[in-house]
């Protein structure tokens, strides 16, 4: 196997695998998590495992940078289930992190919490 990595758009890595003797090529994107995010996670939420806080940074970015959307397109962003994103949104808003907000004709999505939003950015 080969291995190659790129870079793409700003928040997002791009690995791509190259299988020569199977004929595949697989593209797999992570998401880098930006400082603030990250530390903002790590003092809030306490108790949970290294990968659940990951998880909930990379949520949390991902609301960040594209807000007032719903669960599908937050799984769709960060390739996470929907019962997951759920569960971390959950979260999230407990920790008073992020709120929901109803937007005109009753589309409403999640939004960072604006005192966060002034710390992280």
């Amino acid at each position: 196997m080969q291995y190659r990595q790129q870079c793409s758009e700003d928040n997002y890595r791009k690995r791509i695998v190259v299988c020569t003797e199977h004929r595949l090529i697989l593209i797999q994107y992570f998401i880098t998590i930006e400082p603030a995010v990250e530390g903002t996670i790590e003092g809030t939420i306490e108790g949970a495992r290294p990968t659940t806080k990951r998880k909930l940074a990379v949520l949390l970015q991902a609301i960040l940078y594209n807000e007032k959307k719903r669960v599908p397109d937050y799984s769709k962003i960060t390739g996470m289930s929907r019962k997951t994103v759920e569960r971390y949104i959950k979260i999230l808003r407990e920790h008073e992190l992020i709120d929901f907000t109803d937007g005109a004709n009753q589309v409403g999505g999640y939004i960072v919490n604006s005192e966060l939003k002034e710390i992280i950015k």
